[in-house]
């Protein structure tokens, strides 16, 4: 009610008076009057006086280009040179739709279908699938968090926070990985694929500034404030163009076509289909076209072309991934995935993540237990030397049972019995002694996962105990992906139990990463995954290393 009175008086407030000398036209949204100075013998400006019909003496007609603003009809070829709204003429390099993929043949539902929309037998059934081929396919990833003597002074300086040393710690494990892969050598161009700031090709240039003919490359679609590539302007070995990778080709860009250096692709904030789109671009539009004898153009073999000397790129969002730039979908073909199963397998993939509790919790987990930071991770059978109820407080499963819906029943049954042995109806009622007796330890559902509990959920079954950190500590965490009932009125989430969903997630991230995989051992380049940095600083730390 208070809120309705508040609503009321501002919009029962009078409008001020107009300013002196100003355009009379009120703006409701910005609750002020245009700013614009009027016309001759006009209360408004030119602009507003052809919605009031007013004459200003010269007619005025909407911009060809952009209809929501006017000009003189007598200036208007002058106005159309400079229009901000006119058409840029593309630059050699952009070739609409280049990177996009194609649909390979199947029907890609839309809108997609995901974990949320999907039928729990189907959804079941796909999980099946997801465990029999992540044993068939997929390899232990090895852990290998390498550093570099370029970042180390200022990975050791004081005052940063633990954003900050993961950040940094990132770069350098990258760039010590291209040194692994014997990238850093004479004659390389190092292309930055969603370059952002161009930190990590500021700090990689410091590894390589010895080097002999040595170029950088920036690609980012959108215009970033505090580039670190202008501390190298008087050096002249950086240049960045603005282009989404959808559209860019490689073959056209002026320092790659003019140079015969080997090109090192690298990413680290290559978002979901991004990955890809940067995966089809380096080895798809980097070879030029050229004449055999009379026939028609073909591409130049590897030998005879500039070459991709190799890759190295961050893994992240896999959540977000789509069909059609995906470039592992013969992978998926292969074992008998379509397009929907994609999109359910990319939905689950948030399941790794979503439980993700941050570094606070992460460090006093470990504090209390006496382990290492590092101990707490899954990846790479990272839980060696914890016990039972250690790996269960920090999340962690040994991966036996993993999608078991019987045995998730038997363990849920058992909790719900001994919650009705230990509190009375009143006390089921009572939300603050549920919580301060800590009678729930079994995650009800994806909602009790990410904190927010449903109310029938807490009453019916108790609140998950130890679920309701803050926003404050899951950086990395997509907070969209929330949990609703299927359409038989039975949720998934229900049957299976944190650790058990954070593992089938990790599996469909390497599903998804096993198809490009395969996609660049197609394209004549060795190619394998690794865990690049510590979990403790972010779930999502595998690299993608090609050479």
């Amino acid at each position: 009610m208070v809120e309705e009175k508040m609503g009321n008086e501002k919009k029962e407030q009078p409008q001020p008076e107009p300013p002196v000398g100003s355009c009379h036209f009120f703006v409701k949204r910005k609750r002020r009057y245009c700013r614009f100075t009027r016309a001759k013998d006009s209360n408004y400006c030119a602009e507003h006086a052809t919605i009031f019909d007013a004459d200003v003496g010269k007619k005025r007609v909407l911009c060809p280009y952009d209809g929501k603003h006017t000009c003189y009809e007598a200036k208007l070829n002058h106005h159309m040179k400079k229009c901000p709204s006119r058409p840029k003429d593309m630059p050699a390099y952009y070739s609409a739709g280049i990177n996009s993929g194609d649909d390979a043949g199947e029907t890609v539902p839309d809108p997609k279908a995901t974990v949320l929309t999907v039928p729990q037998a189907e959804l079941e059934d796909l999980i099946d699938k997801v465990n029999q081929l992540y044993k068939e396919h997929i390899v232990s990833l090895g852990e290998e968090v390498l550093t570099h003597s370029c970042m180390q002074e200022e990975i050791e300086r004081p005052g940063y926070g633990t954003a900050a040393i993961r950040h940094r710690k990132q770069q350098a494990s990258l760039i010590g990985h291209m040194e692994s892969l014997g990238l850093l050598v004479d004659n390389r161009c190092f292309l930055e694929m969603g370059a952002g700031k161009g930190q990590l090709s500021h700090w990689l240039h410091g590894a390589v500034k010895e080097r002999n003919n040595i170029g950088f490359l920036l690609i980012d679609r959108s215009h970033v404030r505090n580039k670190m590539d202008n501390l190298h302007k008087e050096e002249g070995v950086m240049e960045r163009i603005r282009i989404d990778i959808e559209h860019l080709r490689l073959d056209k860009v002026t320092c790659l076509c003019e140079s015969d250096r080997s090109v090192v692709a690298f990413g680290k904030h290559l978002c979901g289909p991004a990955t890809d789109l940067a995966l089809r671009c380096v080895t798809e539009t980097l070879a030029q076209e050229t004449q055999h004898g009379e026939g028609a153009p073909r591409k130049r073999l590897k030998s005879e072309s500039r070459q991709l000397a190799g890759a190295v790129i961050a893994l992240c969002c896999h959540h977000r991934c789509a069909w059609r730039p995906y470039v592992g979908k013969g992978f998926f073909q292969e074992c008998g995935l379509t397009a929907r199963d994609f999109q359910v397998i990319a939905s689950m993939s948030s399941w790794a993540t979503c439980a993700w509790k941050g570094w606070s919790s992460q460090r006093k987990a470990a504090t209390e237990k006496g382990i290492g930071a590092r101990d707490g991770g899954i990846e790479g059978n990272g839980e060696v030397g914890l016990s039972k109820e250690d790996k269960f407080n920090l999340g962690v499963d040994s991966g036996d049972n993993v999608g078991n819906v019987a045995h998730v029943d038997k363990q849920k049954d058992a909790v719900v019995e001994q919650q009705k042995k230990k509190i009375s109806g009143t006390e089921m009622d009572n939300k603050n002694n549920v919580q301060n007796n800590k009678i729930a330890t079994f995650p009800t559902s994806l909602k009790a996962v990410c904190g927010r509990v449903s109310e029938a959920s807490s009453t019916e079954k108790g609140r998950a105990s130890g679920q309701t950190e803050t926003s404050d500590e899951t950086e990395e965490v997509e907070e969209e992906h929330q949990n609703v009932e299927t359409m038989d009125g039975c949720s998934i989430n229900s049957k299976l139990t944190q650790s058990e969903r954070e593992q089938i997630g990790r599996k469909c991230k390497r599903l998804i990463d096993h198809g490009r995989i395969c996609y660049l051992q197609e394209h004549g380049l060795r190619s394998t995954m690794k865990i690049y940095i510590e979990e403790f600083f972010t779930p999502e730390n595998v690299v993608l290393l090609a050479s």
